[in-house]
């Protein structure tokens, strides 16, 4: 091998080296303003056709205090295409120091017409509103199966 061809092959190698350790320790998604300390859902366990019906999702955490940062919950309620079928926010508010907040996001859906076993998943977002807009801090999916009929 050349020496030119090492050279390239050394560089092309570090390149790849750089690029690995890059990824490796790549910063998360989120913002991580706040701490989520539980996510409880509350679903009916079975339905009848086409019933309408109410789901909620109560979420808990504590986040770091700021007069400009205003937080939120969101959940989605979804098919496992990824199909928004309800979607409902929830606001937490300014925080205080060391307040540990509680908050509920109510959904209203409708089931299917068809019986059966049918699943759904929640989406369950926390934002913090800050001055540059609504940064996801946590996500969180839960698939479930709710039987229709009987």
């Amino acid at each position: 091998m050349s020496l030119d061809k090492q050279k390239i092959s050394t560089v092309i190698l570090l390149i790849i080296v750089f690029l690995l350790a890059a990824t490796i320790n790549a910063a998360p998604v989120y913002a991580n303003f706040c701490q989520v300390n539980y996510v409880a859902y509350n679903y009916p366990q079975q339905l009848l056709p086409n019933q309408n019906f109410r789901t909620g999702v109560n979420v808990n955490g504590v986040c770091i205090p700021d007069d400009s940062y205003d937080y939120s919950i969101r959940v989605d309620l979804t098919d496992m295409a990824g199909q928004i079928l309800s979607s409902n926010y929830a606001s937490i508010g300014y925080v205080k120091i060391g307040q540990i907040w509680q908050t509920t996001a109510l959904n209203y859906i409708t089931a299917p017409v068809s019986t059966g076993p049918w699943q759904i998943q929640f989406t369950v977002y926390l934002f913090a509103n800050i001055n540059s807009g609504h940064v996801i801090d946590y996500k969180t999916i839960k698939p479930v199966t709710i039987q229709v009929g009987v």
